[in-house]
């Protein structure tokens, strides 16, 4: 019975990351009669493995310098509890020629994905459990808030030793409004009375003979106009004549006797 594959067609899938019961089903043959092809690319993507784990990883957030990436998911591993070499490593081809490597801590763990530059020895996480494997994990939307409260509650918080309020007299500085109300409802004259009051009772004084030859008299309150109320007389309670003046009339004397 001979294969649907060419040797060629079954290292590239293997290369590809296929596994080789996967590829012996396409391939409509046991998988002994395909093993001869495969174990040589199984050895290319360990040797592939090896060396993503002895090269650099490079990560955006990280606070530290750049580490090994096996070094990296080791003592990530270690932290959470997961031995080290629980871990299986494993890498297979692109189509654009790159590597892509995989670790799989197991324990329930999601695997991480990791892009390799052969020629650079280096690497770069390509998903969330791959950057979380190496500790390169974004801040969190909740460090994020608390960072931006802190800095809204100091950009409102006032500078020490703060004027309240802008008192510039330099030329061209806006005045306060409240201020200008301030100025408008009081009455004209207030502040120089104040500082003058005699000056200012000299020049309010009327001028000696005016014009129909009478004194002014100011604020002379018109008659009946708010005048304060006049003392209600009391009145007498009449007398009540007593009985004898009722019989004998008169202021009240006896009859002769």
């Amino acid at each position: 019975m001979s294969s649907a594959l060419r040797p060629k067609d079954i290292q590239a899938r293997i290369r590809a990351g296929e596994s080789a019961s996967s590829v012996a089903e396409v391939a409509q043959v046991p998988v002994e009669r395909i093993m001869v092809y495969v174990l040589p690319v199984i050895a290319e993507r360990e040797h592939i493995a090896a060396l993503a784990r002895s090269a650099a990883v490079r990560r955006r957030h990280a606070g530290v310098p750049s580490r090994l990436l096996g070094d990296a998911v080791a003592q990530r591993l270690t932290a959470v509890g997961v031995e080290p070499e629980q871990a299986t490593w494993d890498a297979w081809r692109r189509d654009d020629g790159r590597w892509t490597v995989t670790v799989d801590p197991g324990s329930g763990r999601s695997p991480g994905t990791y892009l390799f530059d052969v020629s650079g020895r280096y690497a770069v996480a390509a998903d969330d459990a791959g950057r979380e494997l190496v500790g390169d994990v974004p801040p969190t939307a909740a460090a994020d808030a608390d960072e931006m409260a802190i800095a809204t509650a100091v950009s409102d918080t006032p500078p020490e030793n703060a004027p309240e309020e802008q008192t510039s007299t330099e030329p061209g500085a806006q005045p306060d409004r409240r201020t200008e109300d301030a100025d408008e409802t009081e009455p004209a004259g207030t502040a120089e009375e104040a500082l003058h009051p005699d000056a200012a009772a000299i020049e309010n004084a009327p001028a000696p003979g005016d014009a129909d030859g009478q004194l002014v008299l100011d604020d002379v309150p018109d008659a009946g106009a708010d005048s304060p109320p006049r003392k209600r007389r009391e009145r007498k309670r009449p007398s009540v004549p007593s009985w004898d003046e009722i019989v004998f009339g008169g202021g009240g004397g006896k009859p002769d006797g």
